[in-house]
């Protein structure tokens, strides 16, 4: 599968790192400068980006309230079968522009997904978005437990967040205790260097650290009493 990663600085170098850890993928990522968010709006044909490619998924991991408004500009360029955009900052993108992209990708056959966080991702039932949730989006874990002492002896990451977190937490779980677990995976996901915004997501209705640290508690949650059946 061809993705291509349109990135503005450590946080989207990071989920391409992670995304080429899967050798079957194709992953190449073009380095946006800044761009001016009236020149984006109002001239997005005069925006140079070298390196734009034809990939199966587009996938937008971007700091800049500008880079979504270049989307039917970028389409236009290139061959894109399916697109994802990071919305770990509220700020990035409203929901009006959210409805109006999708409705006008959806009329030429292009499926576009906006995940409030990234980690938040789930299949869709579209054959490109679903080969990438095998591997990255909502985490699901499988751990082993300790019955004698009620604590997590080993964690396996059966699907992580683009961004690696959870397995950061994954490896800091292992001796705590199944009572303490969940709790404990929610604060070990904001002491990684994740950048979930503290901004409340209008969609969200809380802050999209907080529901990206409930999206790792439940996952914790979930393997733990699957463990204990």
């Amino acid at each position: 599968m061809r993705i291509l990663v349109l990135t503005q600085g450590f946080y989207g170098e990071r989920i391409v790192r992670n995304l080429r850890t899967i050798r079957e993928w194709n992953v190449n990522e073009v380095k946006l400068p800044h761009i001016e968010f009236e020149t984006a709006l109002d001239e997005p044909e005069t925006v140079e980006m070298e390196g734009l490619e034809d990939c199966d998924i587009l996938l937008l991991a971007c700091e800049e309230t500008s880079v979504p408004l270049l989307i039917p500009t970028i389409t236009e360029r290139i061959s894109v079968k399916s697109i994802i955009v990071a919305v770990d900052n509220p700020r990035l993108v409203g929901i009006g522009l959210e409805n109006l992209l999708k409705y006008e990708l959806k009329k030429r056959g292009i499926t576009c997904i906006f995940a409030r966080p990234l980690c938040s991702l789930t299949p869709c039932e579209d054959k490109h978005i679903d080969e990438f949730t095998k591997y990255f989006g909502r985490p699901t874990l499988e751990v082993t437990l300790d019955e004698a002492t009620g604590t997590i002896s080993s964690v396996r990451v059966r699907r992580s967040a683009p961004c690696g977190s959870t397995y950061f937490v994954a490896r800091k779980l292992v001796g705590v205790g199944i009572d303490d677990a969940e709790r404990r995976a929610a604060i070990l996901l904001q002491c990684y260097p994740c950048l979930a915004a503290c901004d409340v997501d209008p969609i969200l209705k809380e802050r999209t650290i907080d529901y990206a640290a409930h999206l790792i508690a439940n996952a914790v949650r979930d393997a733990v009493e699957s463990a204990c059946r």
